[in-house]
């Protein structure tokens, strides 16, 4: 048996409140569900299919809160096996019982107030009942595990300094670990019972110096914890949720050998990157699906190079810009504004690989500095709310003196990239190298912003190109190659 409960759902002073459970779940529905509330001021309680009407008087809100307890089972559907991810969102077994929490895989499996389906969850407690051999990872932070009739109760409830954006819960068979550091930040981790002793050392390494890195980086959380669950399952491994994420089995019980992108250890520190992206600030992944993951793919090699350099950093450039090759003429745009976006494989190299560029061009066109400075506003300006790609508009350009505004929302709103034709207008000859004046023009609705190199002998010799609509530019190139061919 399985539930949870809502102690404090807050509502706006109004006498009718209506709660929706929104769309179906991925491959599930729900049925006896049950509402209770511990107040008897409370004049009607009514459901109907995804709906939870209660009538309240207006002289409860002369208190803060309203408590309700909600209580259903939930059931696969027919052809649930059928439906992609559907395992990855819910499952229920002998070794695995789950809800994640995962942004593009679930709908929310609990009510919020009708028409504000992306609002953060109030305070909540969450109780997992399990059999006693049984480990649980779970929203917010666990608060006690009691036995109980040859059962394990695990309660969480939210941290303190912030909720949820959505909740979830992992009950299996793994092992609890504990890793606790000199600064005292605790890992509790849960693995597979043939873990390999040096690879929790390692990942638990690799989870505490990413988590502190970010937290310099973007803001601290002051949760001075992190959970990582060990997490089985036919689609895939990874889902980064608040202070904690899920990982692939194999990643704990096989040798571990990073590419030289650091692949598979630099998705962990993806998932690691979602506390932010995503959690303490929250946006509709409908419609700002990048602000999700275009941020953590960024986030990535920021992490890398403090142990690796910056050519780590190059390559992934290359890699990124390698990614998104095959399908340059039909990117859509950053912000998905039209429901006929149906590609899913474009927005996800739009979300990933070409919001990431876009932060890395926002980085350039602002100056290291500034924007460091816009990228922590936009965190402590947003905590605990949900945002938009306008408000990190709003911190970026709060931070340069540059107006950005053109750039931005071409990028964010138009799709693909700018596009630009190439000339010699001149070469000459100066010394032993050759000056190239070369006219280039923007031939497309879309901001051209570039660097380039402008001695060819010289690798930091570099200046950027800034080009509207249709306009043009003569730069100069100097280089001991005398075609142009050899410099493009």
């Amino acid at each position: 048996m399985l539930y949870w409960i809502l102690p404090e759902l807050i509502f706006k002073k109004q006498i009718q409140c209506i709660l929706s459970f929104a769309k179906a779940f991925i491959g599930v529905y729900y049925d006896s569900l049950t509402v209770e509330t511990g107040n008897p001021e409370i004049e009607s309680i009514t459901t109907k299919p995804n709906e939870i009407t209660c009538i309240i008087p207006a002289n409860l809100f002369k208190a803060d809160t309203l408590s309700f307890r909600f209580e259903y089972c939930l059931f696969k559907n027919a052809d649930f096996a059928a439906i992609p991810y559907s395992d990855f969102a819910m499952q229920a077994n002998k070794k695995n019982v789950h809800i994640n929490a995962a942004i593009t895989r679930t709908d929310n499996w609990f009510p919020k107030l009708k028409e504000e389906q992306i609002k953060r969850l109030p305070p909540f407690n969450l109780t997992i009942i399990a059999p006693d051999t049984y480990e649980v990872m779970a929203s917010g932070k666990l608060k006690e595990i009691k036995m109980e009739n040859g059962k394990k109760y695990f309660s969480y409830s939210n941290y303190d300094e912030l909720s949820d954006r959505s909740l979830y819960f992992f009950i299996n068979d793994n092992h609890r670990v504990e890793k606790v550091f000199e600064d005292g930040f605790k890992l509790i981790m849960l693995v597979p019972e043939d873990t390999l002793e040096g690879n929790v050392d390692y990942l638990a390494g690799l989870v505490y110096s990413s988590y502190r890195h970010y937290e310099n980086r973007f803001g601290k959380t002051n949760l001075n914890e992190y959970k990582l669950n060990a997490f089985t399952n036919k689609d895939m491994g990874y889902s980064g949720l608040y202070n904690s994420c899920n990982a692939p089995d194999w990643l704990f019980t096989k040798p571990i050998s990073n590419n030289e992108l650091y692949f598979p250890c630099r998705d962990l520190i993806h998932e690691v990157s979602h506390t932010w992206w995503g959690n303490i600030v929250a946006p509709d992944a409908s419609l700002d699906y990048w602000l999700f993951e275009g941020f953590a793919k960024f986030s990535e090699p920021q992490f890398l190079k403090t142990f690796l350099g910056d050519s780590i950093e190059i390559l992934y450039r290359k890699r990124l810009k390698m990614m998104l090759a095959a399908d340059v003429d039909f990117l859509p745009p950053l912000r998905f504004i039209s429901d006929e976006i149906q590609n899913s494989s474009l927005k996800s190299a739009a979300a990933y690989y070409q919001g990431a560029l876009f932060l890395y061009s926002l980085l350039e066109l602002m100056g290291e500095e500034n924007f460091w400075k816009g990228m922590k506003e936009y965190v402590k300006s947003n905590w605990g709310k949900t945002v938009d790609s306008d408000d990190f508009f709003e911190a970026m350009q709060h931070n340069t003196n540059n107006n950005i505004r053109e750039f931005f929302y071409d990028y964010l709103d138009k799709p693909g990239f700018a596009e630009y034709s190439i000339r010699e207008v001149l070469c000459e000859r100066r010394d032993s190298l050759f000056v190239h004046h070369i006219e280039i023009v923007n031939t497309r609705e879309k901001v051209l912003f570039s660097k380039y190199q402008k001695n060819s002998e010289i690798v930091k010799d570099i200046s950027y190109l800034y080009l509207l609509t249709d306009m043009k530019k003569e730069i100069e190139i100097v280089s001991s190659y005398s075609y142009i061919s050899n410099l493009l």
